[in-house]
């Protein structure tokens, strides 16, 4: 199986980093085109759609591995290859599942005693308690991606909280999910063979538009201790105080102080007092 779909798609694209990445300006296109930007996405896409024929498992290890290209780009590395160490993607699957899983537990056990009562009115809050569950999973997802830590799972109401801070950047990622999942049902002509792949393209859109807002959002790429996000002239100001920490820095052409954006940007992550220097991001 692997050798067809090596002569599909070639590794020519290993060791790129993705145009597309988690600083891109959250927009349907750009997040449409994500999964499929150069020939290992597309590669691994197609991996994701044969796994889905192994039911459950193939559902656990695709969660996996979305898990695994965010954590990647979240650490400066390549989004791919990310299929790789099996029972690794399986537990964080399986660990993720669980906590969509408590988060709906609620609304699942209100529907349970409105069925079995007859009390019918019971539907109605069971159906609002289910929507809140889903709307607080994001919540959790992109932050469990950075350091892989179970803690920021199981914490309903922290994953709320981050959700709110989302602010409209998170309704959007919301809108660009729905319209991927529409389009995803394309997949069910032709025998429906091709829902297994748009399916994984569709999640796979999901989780990156989620990703980029609460990347952003909470500076989830920002290297453990840095204190701040600074531009190369802050970073010749900075106190002596802050000698010996680590900051992060924005050399770039292009800065707009008005906007406090970069048109071209290279974070690389300094030591203040020292001479170490590492590029994060581009």
């Amino acid at each position: 199986m692997w050798d067809v779909i090596s002569s599909i798609f070639p590794e020519s694209a290993i060791g790129m980093k993705p145009s597309i990445h988690l600083h891109t300006p959250l927009a349907w296109g750009q997040a449409a085109h994500f999964p499929l930007q150069h020939p290992l996405a597309r590669r691994e896409v197609l991996i994701g759609a044969l796994w889905l024929l192994v039911p459950g498992i193939g559902w656990l290890l695709n969660m996996g591995h979305r898990i695994m290209m965010v954590h990647q780009m979240q650490h400066g590395q390549p989004a791919w290859p990310a299929w790789r160490d099996y029972p690794m993607l399986l537990r964080h699957g399986f660990l993720t599942f669980l906590g969509m899983v408590e988060y709906h537990l609620p609304a699942t056990l209100l529907g349970y005693a409105a069925y079995h009562t007859q009390i019918d009115w019971l539907y109605l809050p069971a159906a609002g308690l289910w929507v809140l569950a889903t709307l607080a999973v994001p919540g959790y997802m992109s932050h469990y991606c950075r350091e892989l830590d179970p803690r920021e799972i199981f914490d309903p109401w922290r994953a709320l909280r981050r959700v709110r801070e989302g602010g409209r950047a998170y309704w959007r990622a919301w809108g660009i999910a729905l319209r991927a999942l529409l389009l995803s049902f394309l997949g069910l002509l032709g025998l429906g063979i091709g829902f297994l792949w748009t399916s994984v393209w569709f999640w796979q859109v999901a989780g990156f538009s989620f990703a980029t807002v609460f990347t952003q959002r909470f500076a989830l790429d920002r290297e453990p201790g840095a204190v701040g996000l600074l531009s190369p002239e802050d970073w010749q100001a900075l106190p002596p105080e802050m000698t010996g920490k680590l900051v992060v820095v924005a050399e770039a052409e292009g800065w707009n102080v008005a906007k406090g954006t970069w048109e071209r940007w290279n974070l690389v992550t300094r030591r203040s007092g020292g001479s170490s220097n590492r590029g994060v991001g581009s």
